[in-house]
C-alpha cells in the first residue's frame, strides 16, 4: 500500500473519531482523490468496523450524502464488511417496518444486496441496466424489511438533494425474511428506448 492510500485512511479514521464536520469532508473526499488507490475504501471500512467509533450526528449526516454521490461499494466489494462500517457511519433507522424492492441479478441470494428502494419502478430500472450490461437475468425483489434489517435510510436524509430520487434504504440482507421475486427480465425481453 502506497504512503499516500495509508495517510488517506488514517486521515479518515481520525476525522471519524471528531466532531469537525470540515475535516471529516475533508478526509471523505480525500479517499476519493484518483491519486488514492480505490482499495484505500476497503482498508478504511475495515479499520471503522474494527475500532467502531461513535460517530457524531452531524458526520453521519454528511456520510449519508456522499454514500449517494459516490460508488464506495464497488471499491469495498466486501459486503459483510461495508454493511458493520455502515452501521456506524450513517445515521441509524428509527422508523417503522418498510416495503422495499431490489433489482438484481436472479442469481443473487442471502445474504441479500446492501441497496433497497421504495419505489419499485427504481428497482426495475436496476434489474433492466444489470440485464443490459451483464446479459444476465435479473429480477426485482420485494420484501417487508424490519426496522432492525434497516441500517439506514439514506433518501430520507438526502433526498432533497436534485438528482436523487431512488428512495434508498441501506439493509442488512442477514436479517430479511420472506424476499420474494415479483418479476424478472430476461435480455431478449429488453428494447432500447425509441
Amino acid at each position: 500500500m502506497a504512503d499516500l492510500d495509508r495517510a488517506a485512511i488514517q486521515e479518515f479514521v481520525d476525522a471519524c473519531l471528531g466532531t469537525d464536520v470540515e475535516a471529516f469532508r475533508y478526509a471523505t473526499v480525500g479517499l476519493s482523490d484518483e491519486a488514492v488507490s480505490p482499495l484505500a475504501w476497503r482498508y478504511a471500512m475495515e479499520a471503522i468496523a474494527i475500532t467502531q467509533p461513535r460517530m457524531a450526528p452531524e458526520l453521519q449526516h454528511w456520510f449519508s450524502i456522499f454514500w449517494v454521490s459516490m460508488p464506495i461499494a464497488a471499491c469495498v466489494v466486501d459486503e459483510d464488511l461495508l454493511r458493520s462500517a455502515l452501521r456506524v457511519l450513517l445515521p441509524p433507522y428509527c422508523g417503522p417496518a418498510v416495503r422495499l424492492y431490489r433489482g438484481t441479478s436472479a442469481m443473487e441470494r442471502r445474504p441479500y444486496g446492501l441497496s433497497w428502494s421504495t419505489d419499485p419502478t427504481c428497482a426495475l430500472q436496476h434489474a433492466e441496466n444489470h440485464t443490459k450490461t451483464t446479459g444476465e437475468t435479473s429480477v426485482v425483489l420485494e420484501t417487508m424489511a424490519l426496522p432492525d434489517a434497516i441500517i439506514s435510510a439514506v433518501s430520507e436524509l438526502a433526498g432533497t438533494r436534485p438528482g436523487i430520487g431512488e428512495r434508498e434504504y441501506i439493509v442488512d440482507g442477514d436479517r430479511l425474511d420472506g424476499v420474494a421475486c415479483i418479476s424478472s427480465f430476461f435480455l431478449s425481453s429488453w428494447a432500447p428506448p425509441a
